[in-house]
């Protein structure tokens, strides 16, 4: 299932937000979704099984502005996508703050045009081996090389990385930018 016709492949998130980073053009804005361990609690997420919810490494959504304010795209969200960027966290992240508080999300934001011009993946972290984890998109590998992983760490205190609070400052109190 896809936004329209915008590619999607399953457990290719990345790849996914680069296409719809692509195609809602410069006002877009590419978010990394993960935490310092790597282990991320999102709901509603195709990929649950039997629970409620995935734990994942990261994730990799995308915001753009709109009349209403911030839409979110998830093509992986079960609640449909785009959603208004409130309802997307309402339904992502319902446990935040009854948890254990290390498997609380933290963002980057990175505009949708820097997305688009610098990432870069060659899949290798889809491969153990001659395996894949997941099967790969038909479409050719983006960029040259592997960069997944400098947007992905959440240890750094720059100002492109986020908590869920800071996340709604920027995104949920404001209308569209």
């Amino acid at each position: 299932m896809s936004d329209g016709a915008l590619p999607y492949q399953p457990y290719y998130c990345e790849e996914n937000a680069w296409h719809r980073c692509r195609s809602l053009g410069p006002s877009s804005v590419a978010l990394f979704v993960s935490n310092p361990p790597r282990q991320v609690v999102l709901f509603a997420q195709r990929a649950a099984d039997e629970l409620p919810y995935v734990v994942w490494d990261y994730h990799v959504v995308v915001a753009c502005p709109s009349e209403d304010g911030w839409q979110l795209h998830d093509p992986d969200c079960t609640a449909g996508t785009p959603l208004p960027i409130e309802r997307w966290l309402a339904v992502s992240f319902p446990h935040v703050g009854r948890v254990d508080a290390r498997y609380d999300p933290r963002f980057r934001a990175v505009p949708g045009s820097t997305y688009v011009e610098r990432f870069a993946s060659d899949r290798r972290h889809m491969r153990n081996g001659d395996r894949w984890h997941a099967p790969p998109p038909s479409w050719p590998c983006i960029g040259q090389g592997f960069n997944l992983f400098e947007f992905v760490d959440m240890t750094d205190a720059s100002n492109d990385v986020l908590d869920l609070a800071g996340l709604r400052r920027r995104f949920c109190s404001n209308r569209s930018k």
